[in-house]
């Protein structure tokens, strides 16, 4: 941590179990390295930190799930963060997958539509967490 100017932390899921579902790993060690940095980064201000949350649809694409962290980054590391970024779904590895011979569970999904990245977008600001440090990246599906 004292060579980087910027940290890019993934919090995939707040909720343990979904986590260990998705991922195979329950989050325990990743939620505590994360209050760790933050106490580390109230002596170093200069430091910035970035959280990002993927959306992906059928798993943590859900108001519900947004809520929850935005409610765990704003009880635990809100005075650290500069940023949330809420990561749209993007299915760009689908033809990795595919020279690979493997299946992949969301090669059938669309992307978020804009209206869905929106929805997200104002749960994570609803939560409880500086509405001006939460932001939607990624393409959303084209609409016809």
């Amino acid at each position: 941590m004292p060579c980087t100017d910027m940290i890019l932390f993934d919090l995939k899921e707040i909720d343990s179990e979904r986590h260990r579902q998705f991922t195979g790993q329950d989050n325990r060690v990743i939620i505590d390295n994360l209050i760790y940095l933050s106490g580390y980064l109230v002596s170093h201000p200069e430091k910035q930190l970035w959280v990002r949350t993927p959306l992906i649809p059928g798993a943590t694409a859900n108001v519900d799930t947004v809520t929850r962290i935005g409610q765990f980054i704003h009880k635990n590391i809100e005075g650290t963060l500069q940023r949330w970024e809420l990561c749209s779904f993007n299915n760009l590895c689908r033809d990795k997958y595919r020279r690979l011979g493997l299946q992949w569970k969301y090669n059938d999904v669309p992307l978020l539509s804009k209206a869905d990245q929106a929805e997200l977008e104002q749960a994570g600001k609803s939560s409880g967490v500086n509405p001006d440090t939460v932001f939607v990246t990624g393409a959303a599906r084209v609409e016809s």
